[in-house]
This record gives C-alpha cells, structure tokens and sequence, in this order.
C-alpha cells in the first residue's frame, strides 16, 4: 500500500520535473502548458493594396512603352518614317529608349508586386527626383506663362509623385516590403478599420489619377484646337512689344516672351520656345527704297529668305489685310541649317506691311510638324501688328 502512494505521488511531480529539466538542460525539447501559448496568432505578410495598385500601373507603363518603342522601331524599318539621316537615327535611338524604358517599368512592377524592397526604395528615389524637377518645372511654367491646363497637370503630377514617396516610407509598408508578420487581434465584433483603410487609399490614388486624365484630355483637345481663342485677338494676359526702333509692335499671347538672337537684323524678336513658335519684323523706311512698290518689296525679301532655305516651296501670294494695313502673304516651305549643323524642316508665313513711310517684313514660323496645328496662333500673332511711326508723322498711321 505504501508503495502505491508513493508511485502515485512521482507520477504528479513527473511534470514539474521534465519542466525544471528544459530551463537548466538546453538540449531537451521544449514543452509547454496549454495556458502559456500566446494569445494572439500571425498571418502571413500581405501586400498593401497601395502597392499593388502601383504595381499594376508599372506593368500597364510597361505594355505601353513597349508598343511605342516597336511601332517606332518598325516605321522606320519598313520605310514609313522618312528624313534626313539624323532625324532616322534619332527615330531609332527612341524606340530603343522606349523599349529600355518599358523593361524598367516591368521590372519595377514585378519588384513592387513581390514586395521587394530594393524595388520600394528605387522607386521612392524617382518619386523624390519627380517632385524636385516637379517643383523647379512649376516655377519654369509661371516665368513662361504657361496655360493652366499644363499648370494644372504639373500640380496633379507633382502631388502624385509626393503621396506616392510618404506611402511607401510609412511604417506599415516598411514592414511589409521587409517580411515582418503582423499580429492577428483578437476576434471581436466590431468591424476592422483594415477594409476601410485600403479601400480610401484605392479612392485617394483612383481620384488623383481620374484628375490627371481629365487635364490632360482637356489640354490634348485645347492643343488640338490650335489655342483657338487666338484668332479672334489676344487674350486678357496678353503683353504688348514694342520694336527697337519705336516704329511698330505686336500683342504676344501668353506664353510668348521677347527674344533676341533670332535675327541680328530684326527690329522686333519674340518666341514661344515651349511650343516652338517665333516670329520677326524688320523694317525697311520708303525712303532707302523709292518708288519701290508693295510687291516687289515683297520678291526682294523673299527671295532673300528663300536663299536661306533648301528644297523651298512656295505658296502666294495672297493680298489679307494686317490691322487696316494692305499687306502680301506667301507661305513657304524648306529646310533650314542650324548653327550646330542639323537640318530642320520649317514653315514660315512671309507677310508684307505698307504703311505711309515704311515697309515691314513679319516672318513667323514653326517646325513643319506642328505648324498646321499652330498656324491660327501664328496668324494671330501677325495680325495684333500694329504700325506706330509715331517719331514721323506725330501719331499711329
């Protein structure tokens, strides 16, 4: 009897033991109680849903890039895009670039979708460069006078690039780039704020980029318009220039600015360099060129242009009137040398003013490209000429 209480008693103090054991014995396996599991569980790390949405925006840049970069490539493999050589070769650098830069693209998608961090801090490197150039382009486009579309969509895209660099350095995305478990409440029956959170994040980056869009289709249908309030007359911010030699001016539009080394002859230069727009006048006084009429006026100083061009096509010449003043229009086509070397294709608007005591010259051209589009700017510009002489005749003619 003795002896069975006593088997009795070691078979309770057996765990205590075993437990003893594992805290001064490391080699034995480690058992514990039911009442000293933790009480909360973990989950596996799980993408944001911030991250995800970037990702899947890189792969779409990706896809898009890709195709700009071969159809580029292509036109000019198969001979639909045509020019001077350096202007091929430039064709084809692009789409290379555009191809180089569509495989970036899907690497930072694949890197964001994997949660690979070397992907989170590339890409905040480039968001922080995008709000500084951001910044300094904003400032560029007020001394320009840009339009407010453009303004606008430098804004979103400045605000983009900023929310998208304090996301991906804030904590809980830290932690999920670098593998840290998170730890699961306990069940309740109040509703999670993990839904609620990820779902403004999806309305945040949703809305600012619906913005983005709208802007930019405005600003694509304004630029297709060819900026069609010009025609009718110079808008409210617009800015008179005067010539050098006090004879004559015109009304720049916004975005026009003065300029000085189109022509070293020109008393009056100016320029909308973001557009690539220019214009010049010259004048001529009546009396270094007696008895000289209106049109041949205009075939001295044209020819003389045209001199200055290669492969030249003409057009005129059509008789318009410039603010009340009778005046010849040719439009002429060719290409013109720059100072580096390179060829430009150009299209110039050659007009010729007569007033009571001189003859002005207005040459306003763009590229070849995008002069269709810009024509009704240029055409306005020429027509807000306007001859003072007031040195002469003690008033505007």
């Amino acid at each position: 009897m003795f002896f069975k209480h006593l088997k009795r008693l070691v078979s309770r103090q057996a765990p205590e033991k075993q437990l003893l054991d594992q805290s001064t014995n490391p080699s034995l396996p480690i058992v514990q109680r039911a009442e000293d599991q933790p009480a909360v569980l973990t989950e596996r790390t799980k993408r944001p849903l911030g991250v995800t949405i970037l990702a899947v925006i890189h792969f779409v840049s990706a896809i898009l890039a890709g195709l700009a970069g071969v159809l580029l490539t292509m036109s000019v493999v198969i001979g639909l895009y045509r020019g001077p050589n350096w202007m091929v070769a430039a064709a084809i650098a692009l789409g290379f670039y555009a191809l180089v830069i569509g495989l970036i693209y899907m690497a930072m998608g694949l890197g964001l979708w994997r949660l690979r961090n070397w992907a989170r801090i590339l890409e905040s490197i480039l968001c922080g460069l995008g709000v500084v150039i951001g910044f300094i382009a904003l400032i560029a486009a007020a001394q320009l006078h840009e339009s407010t579309y453009l303004t606008l969509m430098r804004i979103i895209g400045l605000g983009i690039n900023l929310w998208v660099f304090i996301y991906l350095n804030t904590r809980h995305v830290r932690d999920a780039f670098h593998g840290r478990t998170a730890a699961l409440p306990a069940k309740s029956d109040q509703p999670s704020a993990t839904g609620d959170h990820g779902r403004f994040q999806l309305a945040v980056v949703g809305g600012l980029f619906l913005l983005l869009l709208t802007f930019g289709i405005m600003a694509g249908i304004k630029s297709m318009g060819g900026n069609a309030v010009q025609p009718n007359g110079p808008s409210e911010r617009s800015n008179v220039l005067v010539s050098s030699d006090r004879q004559s001016q015109i009304t720049l539009p916004r975005g026009w600015t003065a300029a000085h080394d189109l022509n070293d002859e020109a008393e009056l230069q100016a320029a909308d360099k973001f557009n690539q727009l220019f214009i010049v006048v010259l004048t001529d006084s009546k009396k270094d060129v007696p008895g000289m009429a209106l049109e041949k006026h205009s075939d001295i100083t044209r020819n003389h242009l045209l001199k200055q061009l290669t492969d030249a096509q003409v057009t005129g010449p059509t008789s318009v009137i410039v603010n009340g003043k009778s005046a010849v229009q040719y439009e002429i086509r060719g290409w013109r040398r720059n100072i580096d070397g390179t060829d430009v294709a150009i299209t110039c608007l050659h007009t010729t003013v007569e007033t009571a005591n001189n003859y002005y010259q207005i040459i306003a051209w763009s590229s070849q490209s995008h002069f269709e589009q810009q024509r009704s700017t240029l055409v306005a510009v020429i027509n807000s000429f306007r001859a003072i002489e007031a040195a002469t005749t003690g008033g505007e003619l």
